[in-house]
C-alpha cells in the first residue's frame, strides 16, 4: 500500500532541491515517487518543469499532460504546459492551454501572463496587453510581467504615445532606487584627461545589439575615450571583436546588479551608455547609477522611465522637434544619425531582381511574426489581391513550425488572399546562406506598428526596396 503522507514529505524535498537548482536530485526524487505511484499528478508535473528549464520541451510536454490526465482541474499545470508548447511553436496549443488556466484560477498572476505571451505570439498585441496588466496587478512588482506588458505597447494597432510612456514612468516609479541620489563618485576632475565610457551588453547573445554596436566601437576616437565594456552570453562566448581590441572587456555572467553598478563605479566610469533598454529587465541597472552620466541608446523603443537615466540618444526622424520630448523622462540628444549597423561576415553576391525572370513581384518580410497584427495582415492582404499573380515571402525561424504556419495561412485566407500567394522560410544558420534569401525578394513590407530594425538594415545592404507606413511612435519611424 502507498503511503501518500510519505509521498508528500519526498516531494516537498524535491521541491527544496529543484528551488535551490539541483535539478537532477529533485529529478530523481520525482521518478522514485513515479515508481511507487505512476499516476502522481504533482510529480508528472514538476518533473516536466525540470525537463523544461532543460528546454526538452517534447518530454515536458508528455509528462506535464499526463498530469493533467491525473488531475484536470489544476491551472498550474495548464499554465506550465503551454511554456513548453509556445517554446516549440504551438501557439494556438499554448493559447488553449493558458486559457484553461485562467478559466480555472483567473487570479493566477503567470497563467494570466503566459495567455499574454500567447496572444502576443500569435500577433494580437491588444488582447496580450488585457492580460499582462492583470497580471501585474496581482503581482505588481514581478518584473518579468512588466517587461512583456511594457514591450507589447508598442505593438497596440492605436498606439498611444502617452499611455507608453506614463506605464513606463509608473514601472520607474515602482523601482525607483531613493539611495541613487546619494551615489558618490571617485572620477578625476582633470580636463585633459580621456573620458571612461562603458557599454552594457547584458545576454548579448540574445538580442542583435553587438551588431549596431560593433562600427561604434571600431570609430572611438582612443586618444579622447577609454572604453569599457560589461556584458556576459547565456551560452557560448563573446564574439571576439567585443572582448578582443583596444576596449576593456569585462564578464559579468552571474554578478547581481547592485554588484555590477558597484563595480562600473570602482572602474571610475563617466558615462555609461545602455544600448538594450528596449526590454525592462535589461534596465534596473541604471536604477544603481553606475556613472555620474547615464544614456539610453541604440536598442530601444521607448523612454527608460528612470530618473536615473539623464540622457536618450536619438534623431529627428525618429522623435521629431516640438512633439515627442514630452513622451521622455530623459534629455533627447538628437544625432544626424540614430543608428548605425555593421553586416557581420562576408556578404553574398547581390543579384537581378526576381521580378525579371518570374514575371511577378515577390514581396517579403523577414521580422518576427509577432509584428504580423489583424491591421498589418489586413494591410498586406490588400496588396497582395491587387494582382493574384504576386505572392509573399515570410521568413522566420517560427515558421519552422507547421502550427504557426497554418495559423497565419488562415488570417491571410479570410482576407480573400489565395494560399498559393503565401511562401514561408524558417530558419537558416549561416548568415550569409540566411541572407542570400533577400536575392528571392522584390520588395520588403514593413510591418506595422512595430516597424523592422535589423531586417530593414539587412535588406538595404542586400538591394531590397522596402515600403514602410510612417507612424507616431519610436518603433514606427
Amino acid at each position: 500500500m502507498i503511503d501518500s503522507n510519505k509521498l508528500e514529505l519526498e516531494l516537498n524535498r524535491g521541491i527544496s532541491f529543484q528551488k535551490k537548482g539541483e535539478n537532477l536530485k529533485a529529478k530523481n526524487i520525482y521518478l522514485e515517487i513515479l515508481h511507487k505511484n505512476p499516476h502522481h499528478p504533482d510529480a508528472l508535473n514538476l518533473l516536466g518543469t525540470i525537463f523544461q528549464e532543460s528546454a526538452d520541451h517534447q518530454k515536458a510536454i508528455s509528462f506535464i499532460e499526463n498530469a493533467i490526465t491525473s488531475a484536470p482541474d489544476i491551472a498550474d499545470y495548464y499554465s506550465n504546459l503551454a511554456v513548453s508548447q509556445l517554446a516549440i511553436g504551438k501557439i494556438e496549443s499554448a493559447y488553449l492551454s493558458c486559457s484553461k488556466a485562467v478559466e480555472i484560477d483567473q487570479t493566477f498572476p503567470i497563467a494570466n501572463y503566459n495567455l499574454g505571451n500567447s496572444l502576443f505570439a500569435m500577433g494580437r498585441a491588444d488582447e496580450a496587453i488585457k492580460f499582462f496588466k492583470v497580471a501585474i496587478d496581482l503581482e505588481p512588482s514581478n518584473d518579468k510581467f512588466w517587461s512583456n506588458y511594457l514591450f507589447a505597447l508598442n505593438f497596440r494597432s492605436n498606439l498611444d504615445n502617452q499611455e507608453v510612456c506614463d506605464e513606463n514612468c509608473r514601472w520607474g516609479n515602482i523601482k525607483r532606487n531613493k539611495n541613487a541620489e546619494t551615489t558618490r563618485f571617485v572620477n578625476s576632475k582633470e580636463t585633459n584627461r580621456p573620458l571612461r565610457i562603458a557599454y552594457f551588453l547584458p545576454e548579448l547573445d540574445q538580442h542583435v545589439t553587438p551588431r549596431f554596436l560593433k562600427p561604434i566601437l571600431s570609430n572611438h576616437n582612443k586618444a579622447k575615450f577609454v572604453v569599457y565594456i560589461y556584458g556576459y552570453t547565456n551560452k557560448g562566448k563573446p564574439q571576439q571583436f567585443l572582448t578582443k581590441g583596444p576596449h576593456i572587456w569585462v564578464d559579468i555572467k552571474n554578478m547581481r546588479e547592485r554588484d555590477i553598478a558597484q563595480k562600473i563605479r570602482s572602474d571610475r566610469i563617466d558615462i555609461f551608455i545602455h544600448p538594450c533598454t528596449f526590454k525592462t529587465r535589461y534596465r534596473n541597472i541604471l536604477r544603481y547609477k553606475p556613472a555620474p552620466i547615464q544614456i539610453a541608446g541604440i536598442n530601444l523603443v521607448s523612454t527608460t522611465g528612470l530618473e536615473e537615466t539623464s540622457y536618450l540618444l536619438s534623431d529627428e526622424i525618429t522623435t521629431p522637434y516640438g512633439s515627442s520630448d514630452k513622451f521622455f523622462t530623459e534629455k533627447l540628444v538628437r544625432l544626424s544619425q540614430f543608428n548605425v549597423f555593421g553586416p557581420s561576415g562576408n556578404l553574398p553576391k547581390i543579384i537581378l531582381s526576381p521580378v525579371f525572370k518570374n514575371r511577378f513581384i515577390t514581396f517579403g518580410c523577414f521580422n518576427n511574426p509577432t509584428k504580423y497584427g489583424k491591421q498589418c495582415i489586413s494591410l498586406w492582404s490588400k496588396i497582395l489581391l491587387k494582382s493574384p499573380k504576386n505572392k509573399l515571402l515570410l521568413k522566420h525561424r517560427a515558421f519552422e513550425n507547421t502550427e504557426v504556419r497554418n495559423f497565419f495561412t488562415k488570417q491571410f485566407v479570410h482576407n480573400g488572399v489565395n494560399e498559393t500567394q503565401l511562401l514561408y522560410s524558417g530558419y537558416t544558420q549561416k548568415t550569409a546562406k540566411y541572407l542570400e534569401h533577400y536575392n528571392l525578394v522584390d520588395i520588403c513590407l514593413d510591418p506595422i506598428p512595430f516597424g523592422g530594425g535589423t531586417t530593414s538594415y539587412e535588406a538595404v545592404i542586400m538591394g531590397v526596396p522596402i515600403i514602410t507606413l510612417l507612424g507616431d511612435s519610436v518603433m514606427g519611424r
